[in-house]
């Protein structure tokens, strides 16, 4: 191309990517930082045969244009600008290389239905032009192409398993290694993205075959509906997102139940391996730091061992029958500010933490001032309850120390002694709270 201060042409996006027939647009553009076209409207050329008129130019002479590339054999071709002008200066060109591909209409249907399969960029009037089924079966040997490389044919799926399968096509003078490989969906089917994962990931699922706006769909977990009355879109396909159940490690079954259908209508099922995670809140005060440590995706009722920076500090904890486990910690003294928790249980499931934690100055306890006027009244609900979310109400059951001291901070109460009640066994009893300068300590 001679070089031009004129226009410059870009081609966009990626001028050598493969043409999916006609149907791939190209973004015909002339830079606006040259000094641009010089007339009022421009004229596009392909291969010399003009294409397009009269695009408008604008004040800075500048064009931009959708332009869709036509039926066209394989190889480079020219796209030619010129406009009203007739100035020799005010025109550019750019080259674009033209690669074969194939297409397939419709993408998804049944065994031993009737597909169409068409192929574009090949040489012209090519021939001995075969497909290629799941990389190693040739059907509908020696197609020809036509004077632009085009070409098409029938085709009858063969009777195989639901699923993904593969064309690609070869010819006389086109390998198959230069045409991508297109999908075509044996249905029903479905597919899971993605196929592992602890309980708060995102699952979604893809469904085809269903009939068109086809109603009353259940998707069941394990032998149980966490989906109901879903509804097929105008092709038939449908994308579900769910978030697991909280349940125990490993592979879960997913199943797609629609009101009616035959043993072909049936959707293959599908797994998705449930794994491991915890997660940690802290609270420091004038004990030292505690941890609420949580975990979810463990084997069913599993003993668990917890360490921290690789030193056991918890071996008595297991999980319930749904894998999950809550447990309060208290954090050594220790110089170090970046530290790992690791929880594993006997099955090998294993989930880690790295957090980071400044070292605090250890408090004074204060004196207890004289009671307030106006006592409050406190009820403890469970230890984690709490740590996150301050006293509340509830009577903690698995208190096995003779004495736990619960701290808090920034209470919403008066300065002095406060009443709570608390206990264990089913038993309560009232205790006095002291509460000073905005923290507050509690022994049972």
């Amino acid at each position: 191309m001679e070089e031009r201060k004129d226009s410059v042409l870009d081609v966009n996006p990626k001028g050598h990517n493969n043409i999916y027939l006609v149907l791939q647009n190209l973004v015909i553009r002339s830079r606006s930082e040259w000094n641009g076209f010089t007339g009022k409207v421009a004229f596009i050329y392909w291969d010399d045969h003009l294409t397009i008129e009269n695009i408008p130019i604008s004040e800075q002479g500048s064009i931009q244009y959708d332009l869709v590339i036509p039926y066209t054999s394989k190889g480079d071709h020219v796209i030619y600008i010129e406009d009203d002008s007739n100035w020799s200066g005010s025109t550019g060109e750019v080259s674009f290389k033209v690669l074969p591909s194939i297409r397939i209409f419709p993408e998804i249907g049944t065994e031993l239905s009737q597909v169409t399969i068409q192929g574009s960029g090949f040489d012209s009037k090519e021939n001995g032009i075969g497909l290629i089924w799941d990389g190693k079966t040739q059907v509908a040997v020696n197609l020809t192409a036509d004077n632009n490389g085009t070409w098409n044919t029938l085709f009858t799926v063969p009777n195989v398993t639901k699923g993904e399968h593969y064309f690609s096509a070869t010819g006389s003078t086109t390998k198959a290694d230069e045409i991508e490989d297109i999908t075509f969906i044996v249905t029903p089917w479905s597919r899971i993205e993605p196929t592992s994962g602890p309980i708060d990931t995102k699952i979604q699922i893809m469904l085809w075959g269903f009939k068109t706006g086809e109603s009353g769909i259940k998707l069941i977990w394990d032998g149980e509906t966490i989906k109901y009355d879903l509804t097929a879109d105008t092709k038939g396909d449908m994308l579900v997102t769910i978030n697991p159940p909280e349940c125990a490690a490993g592979n879960h079954l997913i199943q797609i139940q629609r009101r009616v259908t035959t043993k072909k209508g049936i959707f293959p099922d599908l797994y998705f391996k449930v794994t491991p995670k915890i997660t940690l809140k802290s609270s420091t005060d004038i004990t030292g730091t505690t941890i609420l440590l949580s975990g979810t995706g463990y084997a069913k009722k599993a003993p668990l061992t917890i360490s921290l920076d690789n030193k056991v500090i918890n071996d008595d904890i297991s999980t319930d029958n749904k894998g999950s486990f809550s447990a309060v910690l208290q954090m050594p003294e220790t110089e170090k500010t970046e530290h790992t928790i690791i929880v594993k249980d006997e099955s090998g499931n294993s989930s880690q933490y790295n957090f980071t934690m400044e070292k605090m100055a250890q408090l004074t306890t204060p004196q207890p001032m004289a009671p307030a006027q106006g006592y409050k009244t406190i009820l403890i609900e469970s230890i984690p309850d709490a740590f996150l979310k301050g006293p509340k109400y509830i009577l903690e059951k698995d208190i096995s120390m003779p004495s736990i001291t619960f701290v808090w901070s920034k209470l919403d109460i008066e300065d002095g002694i406060n009443l709570i009640q608390c206990g264990k066994n089913g038993r309560r009893q009232t205790r006095a709270l002291q509460y000073w300068a905005g923290r507050c300590s509690l022994r049972l």
